[in-house]
């Protein structure tokens, strides 16, 4: 939000001091006092256009319409402030789905035991990386690709810079722990045993990713 206000700011100057030195070029050129008249297009691609100079009149130069124009030019610029201060999705499927997957990285927490019973097979299921066509029905299929929408669905009504830390924190993390629980399939061929130790580590990262979503869902409710 910061960084539009800036932008808005600078497009303000900019405009303003090219306006001004029109006005102040054509003044040089003319000795009769002008009528600014604007044309249609004034705001077309939020630009000033071709301003018509009448030198048939005798009015002074319209003050009040060139401050219209930069007026007008701030608030195309400018974000609205009252709206972006919220800094809140109003997506609630999105935000639903969010929770969902929170809940089901805590599920798999809570009941680790239970659900896993030693095989990674069973952890990735959870995480949606393993499914059976043609629907995968946990929450966290396809998470990646779900965040990255929802982040280029929202660029004006959410802090992505508090959005983005966590939220990589728990993708690395789930990351981790398919890649772990995946791991601990073949290890056991390997190592005679060693697949337990991938089991534990992947527990390990899903409490992380648990710890970073809840920060997630601070920044989205």
């Amino acid at each position: 939000i910061l960084q539009k206000v800036v932008v808005g700011i600078f497009v303000l100057i900019t405009s303003s001091r090219s306006l001004a030195f029109s006005i102040f070029r054509q003044t040089q050129i003319f000795k009769c006092n002008k009528n600014i008249e604007f044309n249609n297009n004034l705001f077309n691609d939020a630009s000033i256009s071709e301003l018509k100079i009448h030198t048939n009149s005798k009015n002074k130069p319209n003050i009040i319409k060139a401050l219209t124009a930069l007026t007008s030019l701030f608030i195309i610029y400018t974000p609205n402030l009252a709206f972006a201060q919220d800094d809140k999705p109003n997506d609630p499927a999105a935000v639903t789905r969010f929770h969902d997957a929170y809940s089901e990285l805590q599920s798999l927490d809570k009941n680790w035991d239970s659900v896993v019973k030693g095989q990674g097979d069973n952890i990735r299921r959870k995480l949606g990386t393993v499914y059976s066509p043609p629907k995968c029905e946990s929450p966290l299929c396809s998470f990646p690709t779900f965040v990255n929408k929802f982040v280029q669905a929202h660029p004006d009504d959410l802090d992505v810079p508090a959005f983005e830390e966590p939220m990589t924190e728990v993708l690395e993390a789930i990351n981790q722990a398919d890649f772990l629980a995946y791991s601990s399939i073949f290890s056991d061929y390997g190592n005679g045993g060693g697949g337990k130790d991938f089991i534990i580590d992947s527990r390990t990262q899903i409490r992380r990713a648990l710890a970073a979503m809840e920060q997630v869902l601070k920044v989205i409710d």
